[in-house]
């Protein structure tokens, strides 16, 4: 079974620092295989046993702070997971805008009720949660916005992510269907 890899907070801004021939060489090493990486941002895909994602999740979380001495937060998701959040965009409209369309995969499932009920016609960014992923749109790019973590901490959200815009997403789909 194919699965996507996405670490969070690796390589930014000169932290956290992981080459993708050791990823991949350490995933290979943990037995899995057609390893492929995406970008220098911590994005995998590799071929195992059909296993439980968390159980597979955690294992690559001890194996990064063995082999790398980092404790990098990551996801596992299943192909299925990479299609479910391309299909049930509900921000269909920008993806003709995809480096300002982001959906953030959500480490569990969030609360929605400050999201829901927020007026977002008081900023220029367009948001949505489905599932675990929240997807933004960044009408003004993501390096100006106002939508941090504290933001979402202070709408309830209840939990944090890992980001990736909308061409990196049909990158993955790509990536997982190999």
């Amino acid at each position: 079974m194919r699965y996507v890899l996405l670490l969070r907070g690796i390589n930014v801004g000169g932290n956290n620092k992981i080459a993708m021939a050791d990823l991949r060489g350490m995933l290979e090493g943990m037995g899995f295989s057609n390893v492929r990486t995406l970008l220098q941002s911590g994005n995998a895909a590799f071929t195992t046993k059909p296993s439980d994602t968390t159980a597979v999740q955690s294992a690559i979380e001890a194996a990064i702070q063995e082999t790398f001495d980092l404790r990098i937060a990551c996801l596992v998701l299943t192909a299925h997971d990479i299609e479910q959040t391309i299909s049930e965009n509900p921000l269909t409209a920008e993806t003709a805008e995809p480096k300002k369309l982001h959906a953030t995969f959500l480490f569990d499932t969030p609360t929605t009720a400050g999201v829901d009920s927020f007026d977002q016609s008081t900023i220029p960014e367009t948001f949505a949660v489905r599932n675990q992923v929240l997807y933004v749109f960044y009408a003004n790019g993501a390096g100006t916005t106002k939508l941090t973590e504290g933001f979402w901490k202070k709408l309830g959200l209840g939990t944090t992510g890992t980001a990736r815009n909308w061409n990196t997403v049909l990158k993955l789909r790509d990536l997982v269907s190999e």
